[in-house]
């Protein structure tokens, strides 16, 4: 056996690329073996018994051997990148069944580690997870499709109370909605009616929409383009004097008003203005060929109804 004070001086030698060093040291009573060649400890197992004192040793210098009761830094060389990278371990950290180290990507392995440059990158439609998720999507659109085109097939056809309603309506909400905004603009006015103006605005701006979008469904005028309203309820009447509009006098007054004036005038318009709108709803609640322009027309004289018993008690009070 070889002890680090027994090894011969002589100069070190150093090895060529491939040159294989084997050695014997004892290292804290125990014998290590191995061969190191271009940073890759490879394991080798030991001898039997008997030839444990005549193995030979080959040592490069005694400097060598005694470098060796540390556990020296190997550096291993990762194949399989474009820029090489390094490691370090201790020798006490390699695993004796370990042989090699694993590239991360997989190498041809009748190409050189010079040779890799990069990994190969294919196009989008050959990759599994894409295909995937491009049908999931299709899916999803054939759906919503469907659902789109049997929703508008069961749609019933609308009759003229359907349109007659929805044109007159919007334009008798239309006036409502500008009663509401004159009103806001007064200075010194009864604060619980001015909510009352703000919900006009809201909701009958949020009415006026649904009409437009259900007329534009049905093909037919955003608005009444002839001179006669409510034909369609078999009460032909001129546009501009349906029940419970106010003349452009009305208006004027109301937005040249102020403090408690200002009150007074926007509920009495108000009451009455939601009267002939009920009036008007009613027929259609009980006509209407659609059920969507039922809704609109219940919701309408629901509301309004209820506005009209606040408009009396505050302006009562």
């Amino acid at each position: 056996m070889v002890q680090p004070d027994d090894a011969p001086a002589f100069p070190a030698v150093p090895p060529a690329d491939d040159t294989v060093v084997t050695g014997v040291v004892l290292v804290d009573g125990a014998d290590t073996r191995g061969a190191v060649t271009r940073g890759v400890v490879d394991a080798v197992p030991p001898p039997p018994p008997h030839d444990i004192s005549t193995t030979p040793a080959v040592v490069r210098s005694a400097n060598d051997l005694l470098r060796l009761a540390t556990p020296p830094t190997i550096a291993p060389t990762v194949v399989g990148r474009s820029v090489r990278q390094t490691a370090t371990c201790q020798a006490g950290d390699v695993d004796p069944s370990e042989t090699s180290v694993v590239p991360d990507v997989e190498v041809d392995p009748n190409v050189g580690g010079d040779d890799v440059e990069h990994v190969e990158v294919r196009p989008w439609w050959q990759s599994k997870l894409n295909i995937a998720v491009l049908v999931v999507g299709l899916a999803i659109l054939c759906g919503a499709l469907g659902w789109l085109i049997g929703n508008n097939r069961a749609t019933p056809d609308p009759n003229a109370v359907d349109i007659g309603f929805l044109q007159d309506m919007r334009t008798h909400h239309e006036q409502a909605v500008t009663m509401g905004l004159y009103y806001l603009s007064r200075p010194d006015t009864d604060p619980n009616l001015r909510v009352i103006a703000r919900e006009v605005v809201f909701d009958q701006g949020i009415d006026i929409g649904r009409m437009i979008e259900l007329l534009r469904l049905f093909g037919e005028h955003e608005t009444n383009e002839s001179d006669t309203a409510m034909a369609w309820m078999n009460e032909p009447t001129p546009a501009d004097r349906m029940p419970g509009m106010a003349t452009d006098a009305d208006l004027d007054k109301l937005l040249a008003a102020s403090g408690k004036d200002a009150d007074e005038q926007f509920a009495n318009l108000m009451i009455a203005h939601h009267e002939g709108g009920i009036h008007m709803a009613q027929h259609a609640a009980a006509h209407a060929n659609v059920p969507e322009v039922r809704n609109i027309a219940n919701s309408t004289i629901s509301g309004q109804t209820g506005e009209i018993s606040e408009l009396r008690s505050l302006i009562a009070a």
